[in-house]
Parts: structure tokens; C-alpha cells; sequence
């Protein structure tokens, strides 16, 4: 079984923040989405609580940022995130476990 770790998500007036002049997506929207994708199997998987992005993801290939979230023993688990491809609609970016 391959676990997911890749979005495509469409950059729109709900989901899109400005950063360095740059449509990116909002930081909760990518926290959300590495907290629904980030346990492969979730009976045997590493639980993931409280994901947070320090910024929008800019919506430009290769921009990087680090997220962090929180395991079950209270351990801080960090993230790296980096986007594949961006065009003016879609952010195609994908995260590290």
C-alpha cells in the first residue's frame, strides 16, 4: 500500500493568502490536509495532533516550509512541506513524515 502524501488543491478566495506578493495557500487549509493524509494506516500509523504552518505556502515550485504537530506521547514531530508545481488556479505540493 503506498500512503499519500501529495495534494492538488485549487487556489481560491476562501483558501488563498497573499505572502511575498504571491498567491499561497492558508496555513490551516495545509495543516488540515497533512492531518487527514498524514496516517496511512491508523491502526498501526503515527497519530498526528494539532498540525500547524507558520505562513501561507506559496504557490511557486520549490518553495519549502516546515510545519509542526504534536504525537501522542507529546513529542513535537516537524513536517517539511514543499511544493511540486503551482499554476494560477492549482498548488500541487506534497509533505515528509
Amino acid at each position: 500500500m503506498v500512503s499519500k502524501n501529495r495534494s492538488t488543491t485549487e487556489l481560491n478566495r476562501y483558501d488563498t493568502v497573499t505572502v511575498d506578493g504571491r498567491p499561497a495557500l492558508k496555513p490551516k487549509i495545509v495543516a488540515g490536509r497533512i492531518l487527514s493524509l498524514y496516517h496511512p494506516l491508523p491502526w498501526v500509523g503515527t497519530e498526528l495532533y494539532a498540525p500547524s504552518c507558520p505562513t501561507g505556502l506559496k504557490a511557486v515550485p520549490g518553495t519549502t516550509m516546515t510545519c509542526t504537530g504534536t504525537r501522542h506521547n507529546g513529542r513535537t514531530v516537524e513536517i517539511p512541506v514543499t511544493v511540486v508545481d503551482a499554476t494560477d488556479t492549482h498548488i500541487t505540493w506534497k509533505f515528509e513524515r
